[in-house]
């Protein structure tokens, strides 16, 4: 019998890892990128949580982010993390969030006591509330991921979606997060997808 939960947990972590090898190469390539933020690396903590809490074999169903936001997963580590969200609701405190190695000094982040709240997190997870109930009552049969676990920025602190970058490790990243992806379909053998942003 295949221990779901860990091999979420494993798969997310060789993502960031990969994604940790690239982000040399990618600043290279895209001078518009600034900075780049790895919440899987420095909100680890509460990412794993997050697996741990809500993600069950009886999953069949997966949200779809694109990348972090600032405001969101950029502070708590959780795909359309507003920090309230993620205390109040998903009921995930108590753990540390880091600093990025190399942070933006116009996105830093704070983690689960940030006050700005991101507006499409708020949105997302309060409409599943409002449909389906409380968070482990979603989370019967669905699960909430994003594609890319990068937030990239411009020198403004303006955030940068990856369809809007190019070049051999923007390919790479693509590729990387693709398997990951189909990594989850797999360990979870999802019947449906539902791409949001």
């Amino acid at each position: 019998m295949k221990d779901t939960k860990l091999l979420i947990v494993n798969s997310a972590k060789k993502l960031s890892e990969d994604c940790n090898r690239l982000i040399s190469s990618l600043l290279d390539e895209n001078e518009k990128v600034h900075k780049i933020h790895n919440p899987l690396d420095y909100a680890w903590n509460v990412h794993k949580a997050y697996i741990e809490k809500y993600c069950t074999s009886n999953i069949s169903q997966l949200i779809l982010g694109l990348n972090p936001g600032p405001y969101g997963m950029g502070q708590t580590g959780i795909p359309f993390g507003a920090t309230n969200i993620v205390r109040d609701f998903l009921k995930l405190t108590g753990y540390s969030v880091g600093v990025p190695k190399d942070q933006h000094p116009a996105r830093k982040v704070h983690g689960l006591t940030f006050e700005r709240q991101e507006i499409s997190g708020t949105r997302l997870w309060n409409g599943l509330a409002e449909l389906i109930g409380e968070a482990d009552e979603i989370h019967k049969d669905l699960f909430v991921i994003n594609h890319c676990p990068l937030l990239f920025m411009e020198k403004s602190g303006k955030n940068i979606t990856p369809d809007k970058l190019s070049g051999p490790a923007v390919e790479k990243l693509l590729q990387i997060c693709d398997a990951h992806l189909i990594e989850i379909i797999e360990i979870l053998q999802l019947s449906t997808i539902i791409a949001v942003g």
